[in-house]
């Protein structure tokens, strides 16, 4: 796999993916009221959140075992899990039809409210297949996936919204609509190429029942940190502050984008060489590491300054004061990305009981210290907490990684022992 490559690809096409709520927010924005806005996020935060737990972990565990797999037995796992979702669909469904029934759900009609199991559902093989076709070294297939996903939510949007003015509905039909043609597609690529093998078996899902609720909790538990401050903030300080400090975090995710193109390319890259016995290909995966942990640090220090001039160009001079915000949230950021180097060697050893120990860590530590800090230096207090408590639990990590069967430090020792051996013969 030429990393580089892969890196590239998946920089351009990620960066288009992640590019559709920055161009749909100023037509979005128009054709909407503040209310109505307010329904569509609110529906895709619950369709995330949902889809979480509906996918019980399937899209994290096909990336682990790829490497480790037969083709055969890799195929019956596909097919394995992809029962899962739908289980957890059927089940979703009924718990909203009584519950639509039963409450009065202000904010949504029923009709959206009962279609935030299909969204999520319908988001399922797109999940999964990208983490596929990324393992499987398909980088071609994966951008195609990946663009005509985000042209179809843009036309349909401003087909729906703007030209024939449904409003809410026309945005949620634009999510389902295209979910829908992608997921048709995945299906007939599947079924294509024979890639599913269905085989109901309940030993099999007793056992990965454990693991696929610590990749739920894992995965839950960082969503409520990357939304939990702005709640934080209303909570504690009024909706009046959000507004700001919601404008910092929007420029400091410049870097979450960073930090999810690099993975798509990296963590397969690193499952592949810790399957493998080569000792070179793991002295080399050790190097890079180090190298490319350094090149993060100084782009996170260049997204800084750069947060700056954003600021004087495009920001309104009304929201300035939260930029010192921005430095504190890409330190965050940094230390989440130092943080993923560890736990993907936790991931591959299958220790997500400790994953889940570090996010639980995480995020208590989060919410502590954005109570104190609030208190004594306002919004910011918010930003400090996240960049403490990242970095308290990346230390965490990469303590609970060393005892591992995989890890970094491992390597090192490994690296250590060669160049020993290197110098004897020499």
């Amino acid at each position: 796999m030429n990393l580089f490559r892969a890196l590239s690809i998946y920089t351009m096409s990620s960066l288009l993916g992640r590019a559709v709520p920055f161009f749909l927010l100023p037509i979005m924005t128009k054709y909407l009221t503040p209310a109505e806005y307010g329904v569509v996020s609110i529906y895709i935060v619950m369709v995330t959140f949902l889809s979480t737990v509906m996918y019980w972990g399937a899209h994290v565990h096909i990336g682990i075992e790829y490497f480790k797999m037969v083709e055969s037995d890799y195929r019956r796992l596909l097919g394995s899990l992809s029962l899962i979702p739908l289980l957890i669909f059927l089940i979703t469904y009924f718990i909203f039809f009584f519950v639509n029934a039963i409450f009065n759900i202000e904010a949504f009609s029923p009709c959206l409210f009962l279609s935030i199991p299909l969204a999520a559902l319908l988001g399922y093989l797109y999940r999964l297949m990208t983490v596929y076709f990324r393992v499987s070294n398909q980088q071609y297939r994966f951008a195609f996936v990946e663009v005509i996903t985000s042209l179809l939510q843009v036309f349909f949007s401003i087909t729906f919204v703007v030209f024939l003015l449904y409003g809410v509905q026309g945005r949620v039909v634009a999510i389902l609509l295209s979910s829908f043609i992608i997921a048709s597609y995945l299906i007939f690529y599947i079924k294509s190429n024979k890639l599913m093998v269905f085989d109901f078996n309940l030993k099999f899902y007793l056992n990965y029942f454990k693991s696929g609720l610590a990749y739920v909790f894992n995965e839950l538990g960082n969503q409520i940190i990357r939304i939990g401050d702005k709640f934080l903030i209303m909570i504690f300080m009024g909706s009046n502050f959000v507004g700001p400090y919601a404008v910092a975090a929007q420029v400091a995710s410049i870097a979450l984008i960073l930090n999810s193109v690099f993975t798509q390319a990296w963590q397969p890259y690193v499952f592949k060489i810790l399957s493998s016995n080569s000792s070179q290909e793991k002295r080399k995966l050790y190097t890079l590491t180090l190298v490319i942990t350094g090149a993060f640090f100084f782009i996170y220090i260049a997204l800084g300054a750069i947060s700056i001039i954003i600021y004087d160009i495009f920001i309104d001079i009304r929201y300035h004061e939260s930029l010192p915000a921005v430095k504190w949230l890409l330190a965050g950021f940094f230390f989440t990305f130092v943080y993923g180097i560890f736990a993907d060697y936790m991931f591959f050893s299958k220790q997500i009981k400790k994953i889940s120990l570090v996010t639980f860590f995480n995020l208590v530590l989060f919410v502590i210290f954005s109570v104190l800090f609030m208190a004594e230096y306002g919004v910011f207090g918010v930003a400090y907490a996240f960049s403490l408590s990242s970095l308290s639990s990346t230390i965490l990590c990469a303590y609970l990684s060393s005892k591992c069967d995989y890890s970094l430090f491992k390597l090192k020792r490994e690296v250590e022992t060669q160049n020993e051996i290197k110098d004897k013969v020499g």
